[in-house]
């Protein structure tokens, strides 16, 4: 018989740092989707080791994916009491205050993270960029996601952001150029699509918003918001056709929906349509 060993597993054996097995058996379970063992394993290695940064990381993101935001806040205030100088900690806890509407603290913990990456790494910046959109501080915002995109024009992340600035600011031209740069970067992301048809749609470009639109709703033809946006847009365009093709589905779906048959009325009387507004109308007095 052989006398070769089979390698070693990684996070074993005499040169493994304590607690990296059961990280690792964290990471399996996370994986597997099993996110209680997850849970009780990321404590299992910060219990050997409290400067396993992932772990606590790990922790935190299982907590909230059961949707225990207590549980992925103590975890990570319990790293950064461990690892006070752990920026992905502070960006994480970041990113939950922002979710729960802490938004000064959620600024705090995004410049803290910023500052212990020497202020030039484009995603921390553009993250806190991001952070003072929600908090009405928007020309730091761009500014800030602006630099970003010049440190890495390859950020997606950067791009999105300064997208957000530039909507919310109302500099619409700017959203477009820069949800554009968002869609070159990730041609398969659905936000930036959605970024760019609203940005299109704010400008008043409703041409090309309203082809950003269909193909989002045949992408996604059961997302009921999407038709409604899609089938303002189109009404907006004077496609009142396609308005009414949209809202009807949504009707379907919502045949009790008030404003939604409103809406529906409206598309069906722009559109010519006397058989379809007539039984809409028949359908809003059984509402009254």
């Amino acid at each position: 018989p052989s006398s070769a060993r089979p390698p070693r597993r990684p996070g074993f054996g005499p040169g493994a740092k304590p607690g990296q097995a059961e990280l690792e058996a964290a990471i399996a379970a996370a994986k597997a989707n099993d996110l209680d063992q997850a849970i009780q394993r990321a404590n299992a290695a910060i219990e050997k080791n409290p400067n396993l940064e992932h772990a606590y990381l790990l922790l935190g993101s299982s907590c909230g994916m059961k949707d225990d935001l207590q549980g992925e806040r103590a975890a990570y205030e319990r790293g950064l009491e461990a690892l006070p100088r752990s920026a992905a900690i502070r960006r994480e806890l970041g990113l939950l205050l922002l979710q729960v509407g802490e938004v000064e603290q959620a600024v705090k913990r995004y410049e803290e993270a910023n500052d212990l990456t020497g202020g030039q790494d484009p995603e921390y910046m553009a993250d806190l960029g991001y952070a003072y959109v929600f908090a009405g501080r928007l020309q730091e915002a761009v500014d800030l996601s602006s630099r970003a995109l010049k440190l890495d024009e390859r950020c997606f992340t950067c791009a999105m952001t300064l997208g957000q600035a530039k909507l919310t600011s109302r500099d619409f031209p700017g959203a477009v150029a820069a949800y554009g740069t968002a869609r070159q970067l990730d041609p398969s992301s659905d936000d930036a699509q959605l970024g760019l048809a609203k940005a299109h749609f704010l400008a008043g470009q409703v041409g090309p918003a309203g082809d950003l639109y269909e193909a989002m709703v045949q992408a996604h033809p059961e997302d009921g918001r999407l038709r409604v946006q899609a089938a303002q847009v189109a009404m907006a365009a004077k496609r009142y056709k396609d308005a009414v093709k949209h809202l009807e589905v949504v009707a379907a779906a919502n045949p009790d929906e008030k404003p939604l048959l409103e809406l529906l009325l409206e598309a069906q009387t722009k559109a010519g349509d006397k058989k379809g507004a007539a039984a809409t109308k028949a359908r809003l007095k059984k509402l009254q």
